[in-house]
C-alpha cells in the first residue's frame, strides 16, 4: 500500500475501516456496518479481492496477510516519521552529508534514514550507514530520542521522531563534495540542519537505554534492551 492510494474514495475507506475492528466479516455484516448499497459493496469487495487486499473463506471476508501490516498505519491524519540519525565518529571528527532534497536541501546533516518494519535500532543503523555512505560500522551508543516539528508560516509541515545513535566506522570512505568529515567543534552552524547541529552539541555525550519488544500476537512477549 503506497500512501493509502488504494483507499482514495470514501466508500473504499468505509470498507477497509471495518477490518480495523473485525477480523472477519460477512457480506451482510459489511453492508450493515458501512451503510453501502449492495451493488456498490459487491463492486468494491470484488475489486479488493482482485487487488489482493481482501481474501474470502466461504462466506467470510478477511484482510490478506500483506494488508494486515497496514492496520496500525491507517489514519486520516499524517503521522510523524521515525528517523535514525547517525553520528558516525572517528576520533574528534563526525561524518556529515549534504542533503540533495527538501527539507533542508543543500544543508549539511547527520546520516539519516527511516527504520523499516521489523528492524532493531542496531540493524537499521547499520543498513542506513552502508546505504548512504558505503561505510560499515558498529553501534556504540543510543544517545537521545527527540521530537522535531518543522513549521512554516505558523503551520507544521513535517514532524519527526529522531533517534540519535553513535557509530564507529570499521571501513573507510573517500571524501566528496557532499560527504565530509568535520571536527565536532567546528561544524558550520549556518549551513547545518538546526536540529542536527543542536543534537551534536548537546546530546552526543549522553546515553539512553531503549527496550525492544517483540510480541507474538495472542501469545508471548519477548523483550531485549538496546
Amino acid at each position: 500500500m503506497k500512501n493509502m492510494t488504494e483507499f482514495n474514495t470514501e466508500k473504499k475507506k468505509k470498507i477497509f475501516t471495518q477490518f480495523l475492528y473485525h477480523h472477519t466479516l460477512t457480506f451482510s455484516a459489511l453492508e450493515k456496518l458501512t451503510g453501502l448499497r449492495s451493488n456498490d459493496l459487491a463492486y468494491y469487495t470484488q475489486k479488493f479481492l482482485r487487488a489482493g487486499i481482501l481474501q474470502k473463506n466461504k462466506e467470510q471476508y478477511i484482510l490478506s496477510q500483506e494488508y494486515e501490516k497496514y492496520v496500525p498505519f491507517f489514519s486520516e491524519h499524517l503521522n510523524p516519521l521515525s528517523v535514525i540519525l547517525i553520528a558516525c565518529k572517528k576520533q574528534n571528527k563526525i561524518l556529515l552529508l549534504k542533503r540533495d532534497k527538501r527539507p533542508y536541501k543543500k544543508y549539511w546533516g547527520l546520516i539519516g534514514g527511516r527504520m523499516h518494519m521489523g528492524e532493531s535500532i542496531e540493524t537499521a543503523s547499520k543498513r542506513i550507514l552502508k546505504e548512504k555512505t558505503y561505510i560499515e560500522g558498529t553501534l556504540t551508543t543510543t544517545n537521545a530520542v527527540t521530537i522535531e516539528h518543522l513549521r512554516e508560516q505558523q503551520e507544521i509541515k513535517h514532524s519527526y521522531i529522531l533517534i540519535l545513535v553513535t557509530m564507529t566506522p570499521t571501513t573507510t570512505i573517500k571524501e566528496k563534495e557532499n560527504i565530509k568529515w568535520f571536527p565536532i567543534k567546528k561544524i558550520p552552524a549556518r549551513t547545518t540542519i538546526p536540529s542536527d547541529y543542536w543534537l551534536i552539541n548537546n546530546k552526543l555525550d549522553e546515553t539512553i537505554t531503549i527496550s525492544e519488544e517483540e510480541i507474538t500476537e495472542g501469545t508471548t512477549l519477548k523483550m531485549k534492551m538496546q
